[in-house]
């Protein structure tokens, strides 16, 4: 099971909740657009920008999102954490250290 930690950024700048990745979906732009377009939270003007120029597009299918009742600050629990850019992988031991414990 592959799960995706989620972080907001300033001002925030915690962990807000988690989610489970249902699959990853490749298909053209085009395509990717015609199915996912009132799941996806992005506008077809970002979208096409996003991906302009682009033959294949992909999409993270969540299965469920679980927010956390009290977000965490990762500098606080993980040393040397660097705000992410856009994502970054962490280590298990890393994700239970802001979990506290694997999500079921």
């Amino acid at each position: 099971m592959k799960y995706c930690v989620v972080y907001a950024s300033s001002p925030q700048q915690k962990v807000i909740g988690y989610f489970k990745i249902k699959c990853i979906v490749r298909a053209s732009p085009k395509n990717l657009w015609q199915k996912y377009r009132k799941l996806g939270a992005i506008s077809k003007k970002e979208f096409d920008l996003y991906f302009r120029g682009k033959k294949e597009a992909y999409a993270i299918i969540i299965a469920k999102f679980e927010p956390l009742e009290n977000p965490i600050a990762p500098r606080e629990r993980i040393k040397n954490f660097n705000i992410p850019q856009s994502f970054c992988y962490l280590s298990e031991k890393e994700s239970f250290s802001l979990l506290g414990a694997c999500p079921a």
